[in-house]
């Protein structure tokens, strides 16, 4: 039975894939509605039957732990790119040869993008 492990900052989420040295992460871009911009980062890792987690709210103009960038000046319409969560994640966990994926896949240069616009008052993600 795989048990699942959150951790509470990033600084012991990367001392748990340094231990564990995982060879695949895994992240996962969500709605967060009460961070601003609404958006949430999980990023994630399985090692030895137990299941890694690390979840990381906007703050502004980027992720408040992990500090991975979200684009776009305009209200309606923000983002993040693959290529910023993916060398973040391999700078700062200083893993040989580590896989990152992402369930999203893309052939365009935003694979992994959230646009949030504003409908009727309301935010909506598409």
């Amino acid at each position: 039975m795989i048990k699942v492990f959150t951790a509470r900052s990033w600084d012991e989420f990367k001392k748990l894939a340094a231990v564990l040295r995982p060879k695949r992460v895994m992240y996962f871009l969500q709605w967060a509605p009460l961070s601003r911009p609404p958006l949430a980062l999980r990023i994630l890792f399985i090692s030895k039957n137990n299941l890694y987690v690390f979840l990381d709210c906007a703050d502004g103009d980027s992720f408040k732990q992990t500090k991975i960038p979200i684009k776009g000046e305009d209200e309606k319409q923000r983002y993040i790119l693959h290529d910023d969560i993916k060398d973040t994640i391999l700078k700062e966990l200083k893993i040989n040869n580590l896989d990152v994926v992402s369930p999203i896949f893309s052939p365009a240069r935003y694979l992994t993008s959230l646009l949030i616009q504003k409908v009727r008052g309301e935010l909506l993600k598409i």
